[in-house]
């Protein structure tokens, strides 16, 4: 599954923090979530992920490279029926040009 996002220099001034929403309707037989990768980020800059609602799986980085969110993604803790997470990416530190 991926995410489409706007690259940050196409971000509107109001939306300093992207958020991701993902939602489960359901799982079988206890399959994980599939991994989520996000693209249009700048692979050269640096990107906090925060949790607000629900969980990753132990081991993702709270903060790394736009590339490494492209070409890694991250798993979510989402098993069982109509679960839901959202999260925050916020870009850190830019490329400087």
């Amino acid at each position: 599954m991926e995410v489409n996002t706007l690259p940050p220099n196409r971000w509107p001034s109001t939306a300093l923090k992207p958020v991701l929403f993902a939602f489960l309707h359901s799982s079988q037989m206890g399959y994980p979530f599939p991994t989520l990768y996000l693209r249009g980020l700048d692979p050269d800059s640096t990107y906090v992920f925060t949790a607000i609602a629900g969980k990753v799986q132990e081991g993702t980085p709270q903060s790394a490279s736009g590339r490494y969110w492209m070409q890694h993604g991250f798993n979510l803790a989402l098993r069982g029926d109509f679960q839901a997470a959202a999260f925050c990416l916020e870009l850190v530190r830019a490329q400087r040009p």
